[in-house]
C-alpha cells in the first residue's frame, strides 16, 4: 500500500493516468507533491503502538477514529481544474479568480449544448460526482492568446428549472496578461468569447425567472 501510494505520488503514474484519460468516462487527475509521502511515517509509529502494553484505548475504537479520520481526508480533495488550465503554464494563467457566480438560462438541452460548444473549439468534460461540466478551450496562454482570445476553461453547473437549464458559471480561467482586473469584465469575456454560440442563453438575476 505505502510503496502504490508513493508511485502514485511520483511522475511513474503519469503514463497511467493519461491512458486512463484516453479511453475512461471520467478523468482523473493528481498533483506530484513529494511533501505528500510524510504521511507514511505515521505508519511505523502506529504499528509501535498497536504492538505497546501502553495502549490506553481499544483497538476498535481506534479503527472506528481512523476510518472516520481517512472517509474525511478523502472527501476534502479538491477537484481537478479543467484539462485546458492543465495545459497551460500556470504563471500564465489567471486561474479561477474571479468567483462571482453568473447564472444563465437556456431551452437547449445538454447534448445540443455540448455539440455547439464543441463545433465552435470549446469541448466539454463532465464530472457527475462533482456536478460540474468543465468547459475547456485550444487556447496556449502566450502562443495563441489575445485580446479577444483570452479565455482558457471554465467550471460550471446545470440544473433543470422546469422549462429551462440554468447554468451557473461559478469559476473562470483567463490568459493572465489579457485577463481584466474585476470580475464584472471577466463574466462579459466568458459570454463574448463561449456563451455567444448558444443563440438562446440569456443571463438571469438572481431570484428571478426567464
Amino acid at each position: 500500500m505505502a510503496a502504490a501510494f508513493a508511485v502514485w505520488k511520483s511522475p511513474l503514474s503519469q503514463p497511467l493516468i493519461d491512458a486512463w484519460n484516453l479511453v475512461g468516462p471520467v478523468p482523473i487527475a493528481r498533483v506530484i507533491d513529494w511533501t505528500d509521502l510524510l504521511a507514511l511515517l505515521a505508519l511505523p509509529l502506529a504499528l509501535v503502538y498497536s504492538r505497546s502494553k501502553y495502549r490506553v484505548l481499544p483497538t476498535a475504537i481506534i479503527r472506528t477514529a481512523m476510518l472516520g479520520l481517512a472517509a474525511a481526508a478523502v472527501i476534502a480533495t479538491s477537484k481537478a481544474p479543467p484539462r485546458a488550465v492543465l495545459q497551460n503554464d500556470a504563471a500564465a494563467v489567471a486561474s479561477f479568480y474571479f468567483y462571482q457566480q453568473a447564472r444563465y438560462a437556456t431551452r437547449l438541452g445538454s447534448w445540443t449544448r455540448t455539440r455547439r460548444l464543441a463545433a465552435a473549439g470549446f469541448p466539454v468534460s463532465s464530472s457527475w460526482f462533482f456536478g460540474t461540466d468543465d468547459i475547456n478551450s485550444s487556447i496556449r496562454c502566450g502562443v495563441g492568446d489575445s485580446p479577444s482570445r483570452m479565455f482558457v476553461a471554465a467550471e460550471t453547473g446545470t440544473a433543470w428549472k422546469g422549462d429551462h437549464t440554468e447554468i451557473s458559471r461559478r469559476r473562470l480561467a483567463l490568459c493572465r496578461r489579457f485577463a481584466p482586473e474585476g470580475s464584472d469584465e471577466a463574466i462579459a469575456a466568458f459570454e463574448r468569447e463561449v456563451l455567444v454560440h448558444l443563440p438562446d442563453v440569456r443571463r438571469v438575476d438572481p431570484g428571478r425567472s426567464p
